[in-house]
């Protein structure tokens, strides 16, 4: 797709150059600049989550259909937060994918040595956290099936496009937060 808008448009600019369309040429550059103004904007503005983009017509609640957070930057935010609401010395944490597990190893040893992460489900585990990215994790998450019937937190995009990840345990408060 960027190949072929990048081809299209330097097309346009030989065209209107080989017609000596001066008025043209200088309407395209400043199309062309106002756009990657925009552009830099958004990023700027969506940063560290400005890889996520989504049409507005593809309607609301996206986490159940779409990957939203398919590289998993959203795991280091839900266990910040976790760490910053829970006092206990040692909590157990199991996160579905390996994103989850990338952004424990870049944690502050600070913030880490608190976080016991599981590879494995088990009964005895106080946060489960994803990013609906695995396809049978998602349909849970629709149905509601456990243990996405307990949230405990939601993150949501600050532009109000859905759900980015979640925090979910055996004793959530069924409260949702942004």
């Amino acid at each position: 797709m960027v190949y072929i808008a990048t081809l299209g448009l330097h097309r346009a600019l030989v065209y209107t150059r080989v017609r000596r369309w001066r008025r043209a040429r200088k309407g395209q550059r400043i199309f062309v600049g106002i756009n990657l103004v925009y552009l830099l904007g958004w990023c700027i503005w969506m940063h560290p989550f400005q890889y996520n983009y989504f049409n507005p017509l593809a309607g609301g609640e996206l986490e159940k259909r779409y990957e939203i957070d398919y590289w998993g930057l959203g795991y280091q935010k839900a266990l910040r937060w976790i760490v910053e609401h829970d006092e206990r010395e040692n909590i157990n944490v199991y996160m579905s994918n390996y994103s989850g597990h990338a952004n424990y190893r870049v944690l502050h040893h600070d913030i880490a040595h608190r976080i016991t992460v599981h590879d494995k489900m088990t009964e005895h585990y106080d946060y489960y956290i994803s990013n609906f990215r695995i396809p049978e994790v998602r349909q849970r998450y629709k149905r509601g099936e456990p243990p996405f019937h307990n949230p405990i937190h939601l993150f949501e995009y600050e532009f109000g496009r859905g759900v980015m990840i979640g925090i979910y345990g055996p004793g959530g408060k069924d409260t949702v937060e942004e």
